[in-house]
């Protein structure tokens, strides 16, 4: 498992796509979902909806200049910049891997991902 967590915690970009994996799946991580901080998020989850999207914005912990963009536990939005974001996958990094590991037949992974979970098996 040591060697799964030191790929996973070494390439950053390959942690956030699978937490999406996931999440897409079933959900499983839905409290690290996060979205690019952009204009696409808001026409997505705000279409036609200004008020709303100022209302979320002001009871949330919301910065127009971060990078990503979550919901909190009362729809009101979350903002983080890459460092913290990146913080808060690795400090879930044993969830994560738990969630990886019931899931990996239903999710596309990166194939030294697969490589690594082969290797576990076999153990």
């Amino acid at each position: 498992m040591t060697k799964l967590k030191d790929a996973l915690l070494e390439d950053i970009e390959q942690l956030k796509e699978i937490v999406n994996e996931l999440n897409s799946w079933d959900g499983c991580l839905d409290d690290l979902s996060c979205h690019e901080n952009d204009e696409d998020f808001f026409n997505t989850f705000f279409e036609n909806n200004p008020s709303g999207a100022v209302r979320a914005a002001h009871y949330g912990e919301y910065n127009y200049s971060d990078d990503y963009v979550r919901f909190n536990g009362y729809g009101n939005l979350e903002s983080f910049n890459e460092w913290k974001y990146e913080q808060l996958l690795k400090d879930s990094i044993d969830e994560i891997i738990e969630a990886l590991l019931e899931n990996k037949n239903n999710i596309d992974l990166d194939s030294e991902i697969e490589e690594i979970l082969g290797e576990m098996e076999e153990e």
